[in-house]
């Protein structure tokens, strides 16, 4: 949610905001929203953008004044990270693999350990099948180490724990 102070420069008053939305390239308004509040919220934002710049435009009431520009404002969205608890590695086409899905994850890596720290697979881009070497390993709980870097070039780290279940 983005809120901003009412302009008070003119003596007519203001006769209404406008919100322009660029693209994280700053070459395309994605959108404009009108309005007398001095809040606005985005109601769907940009799937693909992960960061997107917004500008206030002031309107006057009174005509041969020029609008009033802000500075544009940065707003980032923090990569949405999906693992799953567990995870059927059965052959069935369903649940078959461990893998990182979300949004804003331009790169993935994945690394799968033993309850003693041994490293049992690790990917780029690629997700766990529950084998070792191409073997299937036993039931149970295993440690996930997840590292994805976001559109904005920075990595997150993600760790915890995998169950698989068998028939």
């Amino acid at each position: 949610m983005l809120n901003w102070n009412a302009y008070d420069g003119w003596s007519g008053g203001v006769a209404g905001y406008a919100m322009l939305i660029f693209n994280q390239n700053l070459n395309q308004v994605d959108s404009v929203w009108v309005s007398s509040n001095t809040t606005y919220e985005d109601p769907l934002p940009a799937d693909d953008n992960q960061v997107s710049y917004y500008q206030v435009i002031a309107v006057p009431t009174e005509p041969g004044i020029n609008a009033s520009q802000s500075n544009l404002i940065e707003v980032e969205r923090p990569p949405v990270i999906s693992l799953p608890s567990s995870f059927t590695p059965n052959g069935d086409g369903l649940n078959d693999l461990f893998e990182i899905t979300g949004k804003y994850i331009m790169s993935r890596e994945l690394t799968i350990f033993n309850r003693w720290g041994s490293i049992l697979f690790n990917s780029e881009n690629e997700g766990w099948d529950g084998t070792q070497s191409g073997k299937k390993i036993a039931s149970g709980t295993y440690i996930y180490k997840v590292k994805v870097k976001d559109f904005t070039g920075k990595e997150h780290i993600r760790t915890g724990t995998v169950l698989i279940l068998k028939d």
